[in-house]
């Protein structure tokens, strides 16, 4: 159900703006992950998040890196949960997507609601 590998958005912390418009559009579930300098995941930018910030003034909105916008400590999961607990997880944040991380924070893969959906499991 997850999807892995290439098909996982991530951008670095230092991603610009447009890397992270074109990872987020390219993977087509309008949100990216943000790793760190080690690979592990710190952070989360959604279409909402870009959407709230391309109104304010202080900066340009292009000038600014994924580290300025990001959520930090995004809603993950383990590998080895049950899609129950995803479930349970997007429902009580009110969240479509959900990243899949190993026991040292390493994303995985990500689930999105769509293909819970499209899998009949929900």
């Amino acid at each position: 159900l997850m999807k892995v590998k290439e098909e996982v958005p991530l951008v670095s912390e230092s991603a610009g703006m447009r890397e992270v418009l074109i990872e987020m559009t390219s993977k087509h579930l309008g949100t990216t992950g943000v790793v760190g300098a080690e690979g592990k995941l710190v952070g989360v930018v959604t279409d909402g998040d870009l959407r709230r910030h391309l109104d304010q003034k202080s900066k340009d909105f292009f000038d600014q890196r994924a580290v300025d916008l990001m959520t930090l400590l995004p809603k993950t999961i383990g590998q080895q949960e049950l899609v129950g607990k995803a479930i349970h997880i997007m429902e009580k944040h009110q969240i479509t997507s959900l990243f899949i991380t190993d026991e040292n924070a390493y994303p995985v893969g990500i689930i999105h609601l769509h293909d819970l959906i499209r899998h009949k499991v929900i």
